[in-house]
Formats: structure tokens, sequence, C-alpha cells
């Protein structure tokens, strides 16, 4: 369970939008949401325009990546908007918004400045049996929110297909099926380069679930591998990029 969803929130269009997709989804669930500005240690000035913060603001000093990073526990859910103004700076996604989805020690929810009213289903890749049913899970409780189906899409095509691949979608199917009975869900196993396998689903999708086996960190950057930077980059879509949990293991029903 969620126990509160964090905003990173500098008053930009991209900080707004990450605002309103995280308050709805709070009230929803009767949790909190907070949003937090933080203000880095090399300004003198605080320069925000007065008043047009969430009431629940939170203002904290220092580098971003690292101060929400301390902020946000593994129970919460960190929101970040994305464009050319706002806490990510680049062509979509920049290396500010890199850092905080390598840092954070939560899930973080990515959301571009996007038209999601003609959109509708949740695409959901997974890489692992021993994380996909958390995933699975996630992207289900946002299908059921919305009455939308899930796309599962393996992670083939990244290594030229294997019984891990098989198991990671036959425990998302399963966790699915189990836990939400009432959702449609699709499976495909694709052979084309998985980024953008992912982001071409994604295109008329309402979220795009990324499992961690999939943003695995690059030990050499400190950032996150290239699959999610790939998808991140090209942000189409929400993205929900998943973290594993303590304990995470493949189900024994497995074979």
């Amino acid at each position: 369970m969620v126990r509160r969803y964090v905003v990173a929130f500098d008053d930009s269009h991209p900080a707004r939008l990450a605002w309103e997709w995280a308050r709805t989804r709070a009230d929803a669930e009767g949790v909190q949401c907070v949003a937090v500005h933080v203000l880095a240690d090399d300004r003198g000035t605080d320069d925000r325009p007065p008043g047009r913060e969430p009431s629940e603001a939170v203002h904290l000093t220092g580098e971003v990546p690292e101060t929400l990073a301390a902020f946000a526990g593994p129970d919460d859910v960190l929101v970040i908007g994305t464009g050319k103004t706002g806490f990510a700076h680049g062509r979509v996604f920049g290396f500010t918004g890199v850092r905080i989805v390598a840092l954070a020690p939560c899930p973080v929810v990515v959301i571009p400045d996007v038209d999601l009213r003609f959109r509708s289903g949740v695409v959901l890749g997974v890489d692992g049996a021993e994380t996909a049913a958390a995933s699975a899970a996630m992207a289900a409780t946002e299908a059921a929110r919305r009455g939308e189906a899930v796309q599962v899409i393996s992670s083939a095509g990244r290594r030229g297909g294997s019984d891990s691949d098989d198991d990671a979608v036959k425990v998302a199917e399963r966790v699915i099926h189990d836990g939400w009975p009432q959702l449609t869900v699709r499976t495909r196993a694709r052979t084309a380069d998985t980024a953008t396998a992912l982001l071409d689903a994604a295109q008329a999708a309402t979220l795009l679930v990324i499992d961690p086996g999939l943003a695995q960190s690059d030990r050499r950057s400190g950032g996150p591998g290239d699959i999610a930077l790939d998808v991140l980059f090209n942000a189409n879509a929400p993205i929900l990029i998943t973290r594993p949990r303590a304990g995470d293991r493949q189900p024994s029903w497995v074979e």
C-alpha cells in the first residue's frame, strides 16, 4: 500500500500536471499527498510566485535529486513532471530527472505534458519473475481505478527470449487474474527493441509501468539503464518506474 504521494513541485506547468495526477490518486486511496519545493543551496533568494503552491507544500534546501531522495521513503510514490521547464530539463527528460529516478528509494512516476483524454489501458513491461508480481499489482491497481485493460509486454527482445521472460509474464497474468478478475489482460512477447516496443504500446495508453529489471541502474554512470533512459527521453505517456522490494522472489507456483 502506498503511504503517501510526494510531488516535486516548483510551480511550473509540468509540476502542476504531476500534482494533479498524484492528488487524484491520493484522494481516491485516502492517503497523503505532499508537494516538496527544493531551493538549491547556491540560490540567495526564493523567487517562487507567492500563494500558488498547494497548501500541503514542504520547503527544503539542497540539491534537488539528493533532497527528494532523502525525503521520500520506500513506501512512498515520488511524482515528477517533465518538460522544458521544471525539475527535468532537456529534450523531454534531462539530467536532474535522471538523477531523481536513480536515487529515489521508492517508485517514481514521470508525468509528461500529453493529452490523455482519448487514451485507454495500462502497459506493463516485465523482465524477471522475481519482481513481476509487485509490478503487475501496481499496473492492475491503476487499470482498475480507470476500468481499463492491462497489456503485458516481456523483454524477450532484450535477451533473445528466455524461460525467465515466460515466467515473468505468467507471474503478471496470475497476479492480475487473481487479484483483479474483472480486468482484461493481454500479453505480448516482442522481438523488437524493448524500449521501442514499450513506447509503441504506450502511445495509446494512460500509463506505462516499468519493471525494476528494465530500469536496472548502469553501474558506470550511476543512473538508470539504457532501456529506462530510452523510454524516459522519449516519454509519450505517464511512466511508473517500480522498485524491487525486500523479499521479492519467484512465486512457488511458477514452474
